[in-house]
């Protein structure tokens, strides 16, 4: 019977197209998001890792291992707003970067530092104003 071979036919059709389609799914959502799962993305002068609650950036100071009063001496700056972050150190910006998204600027917002064998570093985290991840760091 011819019309039950086009059935067949049909549905052989539709349930592949809905595989192909689940497996897409499953790949998609499978793929890790640019900072995402602890695995730092480097960029020019920092890295950064994020949550779908916050982002977290780490800016290399210096190679001595300083205190937050002498990094201050030395001009050290941390300006947080909420679709931008500007870092100044030693008479230098280091850090102006427009941000993929908003970050709680007045509550959400804290700088501490990271002292390791290399040195000193900065590290910023802001809590965001909406829980997603950023395909990436700038806007």
């Amino acid at each position: 019977n011819k019309q039950g071979s086009d059935e067949m036919s049909f549905e052989e059709r539709l349930h592949a197209g809905v595989q192909a389609k689940t497996k897409k799914y499953e790949r998609d959502s499978k793929e890790t998001m640019a900072g995402e799962e602890g695995v730092p993305k480097e960029e020019a002068g920092y890295s950064w890792t994020q949550t779908k609650e916050e982002v977290e950036l780490v800016i290399p100071l210096t190679s001595k291992n300083l205190t937050a009063r002498e990094l201050k001496a030395n001009g050290l700056k941390v300006q947080f707003f909420p679709w931008k972050v500007i870092v100044e150190y030693d008479g230098k910006e280091l850090l102006n970067l427009v941000l993929n998204g908003k970050v709680d600027a007045d509550d959400g917002c804290v700088w501490t530092l990271d002292s390791s064998d290399k040195g000193t570093s900065l590290v910023l985290t802001c809590d965001k104003i909406k829980g997603f991840s950023w395909h990436r760091i700038m806007k």
